[in-house]
């Protein structure tokens, strides 16, 4: 019986994208998992409006990449919501993203908060009453997904401090002086590797925005940058960046998130 209430559960949302005339990327939808839980949430904008329209989507992924869960919005006593299944074949599961379509902008935006597993659970318990509210990051933060293993990531603004305490307990190297050594702060727009164990998740909103990172002439220095064309673009001959599975890999540009080495 709970398969196939599961099963309904994830049935609903492509019927509803049916009668909206909305088709979700083939990705956004979630099969074969044995639980199951129930979020309650609003969803605003930065600007603090409230993302509603019957055909804007809600969506939950793991770690992976894949989807866990999506679904359109409803009516409810407080206005309109996201009754959200999500799906996993762990009873427990901490640290699943979300991402929402809005289809007033057409653009689908990651959201801040992240969501613990909990097999069965009704999250808030009283949701269709009280539903969270999540907020969309907007263009001037930052998820940031680290893979199983090394990383090379930077980051375009000033961390919180919060954030930057987190981040420095996995204990991150940086290069001072043509060598690699523990950072003890993190700064904006410089190059840092992390390795870590098992897939993590972050999401980082600025504490103030920073200077564009100054690479060193004639050698090569470890950066990031806040957008695709820094300053300094136009005068380096190599840009790398770190691919867990190939190596270090020519690019033309920068990524807002990544580390590079450059020259």
């Amino acid at each position: 019986m709970k398969n196939s209430i599961l099963f309904f559960a994830f049935l609903l949302p492509v019927l509803l994208w049916g009668d909206a005339g909305v088709l979700p990327p083939s990705n956004w939808e979630a099969t074969g998992y044995q639980n199951n839980m129930t979020y309650y949430a609003q969803v605003l904008r930065p600007d603090g409006t409230r993302i509603e329209a019957d055909d804007s989507i809600l969506v939950v992924f793991d770690a992976d990449g894949a989807c866990r869960g999506a679904i359109t919005p409803i009516d409810g006593p407080q206005g309109r919501l996201f009754q959200l299944g999500i799906a996993s074949n762990a009873t427990a599961e901490a640290g699943l993203t979300l991402m929402v379509l809005d289809t007033l902008t057409g653009e689908a935006c990651p959201i801040q908060e992240t969501v613990d597993f909990v097999n069965d659970a009704i999250v808030p318990e009283d949701g269709i009453v009280n539903p969270l509210q999540l907020h969309v990051v907007g263009n001037n933060g930052l998820i940031l997904k680290f893979q199983t293993g090394w990383n090379l990531v930077s980051f375009p603004f000033k961390l919180k401090p919060n954030d930057e305490t987190t981040l420095l307990t996995l204990a991150p190297f940086a290069v001072v002086n043509e060598s690699y050594s523990r950072a003890s702060t993190l700064e904006a727009n410089c190059g840092y590797w992390f390795f870590v164990d098992e897939k993590m998740t972050f999401t980082l909103m600025p504490q103030a925005d920073a200077p564009e990172a100054q690479p060193t002439p004639d050698a090569w220095s470890l950066v990031g940058a806040a957008s695709e064309t820094p300053s300094w673009l136009e005068q380096v001959t190599r840009l790398f960046q770190w691919d867990a599975q190939k190596g270090f890999v020519p690019v033309d540009s920068p990524v807002k998130g990544q580390g590079y080495w450059v020259k």
